[in-house]
């Protein structure tokens, strides 16, 4: 018997984020300078990639 496996990513780059939320990259660069739409994380301290929790996305799209 074959068991299948789905795994999905715990983070992701703004890239996948904005395609999620169905926006471009830039609407998020300046949701994040307004200090609004969803929660994210530099990731490696200040300066590295900017990286959206799944989580806070699906809860994000749904309070929104």
């Amino acid at each position: 018997m074959a068991i299948t496996v789905t795994v999905q990513p715990y983070a992701v780059d703004t890239v996948t984020a904005a395609s999620v939320l169905g926006r471009s990259p830039r609407t998020l660069a300046n949701w994040r300078a307004a200090g609004t739409g969803p929660p994210y994380r530099v990731a490696v301290g200040k300066g590295g990639p900017v990286m959206y929790l799944v989580s806070d996305l699906e809860n994000w799209l749904q309070n929104s």
